[in-house]
């Protein structure tokens, strides 16, 4: 189970490169990627777990229908 986790977030590292939209807003950027490998219903949870607790971050939506997440954050603190 825990190679599964581990699994996840390195899709989740990965996925930062595949960006599908981006918005730009002074500092504010918001951005959804595609999250290959979310099948599971802890999936979203685990994720909006992992990514809100980074400095920056201000909103995450991660969505397990479309297997993507919206990512709200500051550029001048995070960025992909």
């Amino acid at each position: 189970m825990k190679s599964y986790y581990m699994n996840l977030l390195a899709a989740i590292f990965i996925a930062f490169f595949s960006v599908a939209d981006v918005f730009a807003n002074n500092n504010l950027r918001v951005v959804t990627l595609q999250v290959e490998g979310m099948i599971s219903p802890a999936c979203p949870v685990l994720l909006k777990s992992a990514v809100v607790d980074i400095d920056g971050v201000k909103n995450i939506q991660p969505s397990l229908e479309t297997r993507s997440a919206t990512i709200e954050f500051d550029e001048e603190q995070a960025s992909l």
